[in-house]
């Protein structure tokens, strides 16, 4: 991304808000044990704890969710680091 184009600056912004929503909504979905929500944040490819595919992946959460009473998850700090205009990792800290 140029420094200098100011769409793409603001793009950049706009998908760091994006993510950091993302985040957050999971922190909700996952104490509210709301699945189809959850569901929806995961791609097909996504993988976890040796399996792959959003539906497996939300049953791995289940699974673990199951096994504890009232959470509150809190997202502390994220950081990101992007690779093209449609690829990013990162970090982010919590409490749950």
């Amino acid at each position: 991304m140029n420094p200098d184009d100011l769409h793409g600056r603001i793009r950049r912004l706009e998908d760091r808000a994006e993510l950091r929503e993302l985040v957050d909504r999971y922190c909700l979905a996952i104490d509210d044990s709301d699945w189809d929500e959850l569901l929806d944040m995961f791609t097909a490819d996504a993988r976890m704890a040796g399996v792959t595919g959003g539906a497996d992946v939300v049953g791995v959460l289940r699974s673990i969710r199951s096994g504890y009473g009232r959470t509150i998850h809190t997202a502390l700090a994220q950081t990101l680091d992007f690779a093209g205009d449609d690829r990013a990792s990162g970090v982010v800290t919590g409490r749950g």
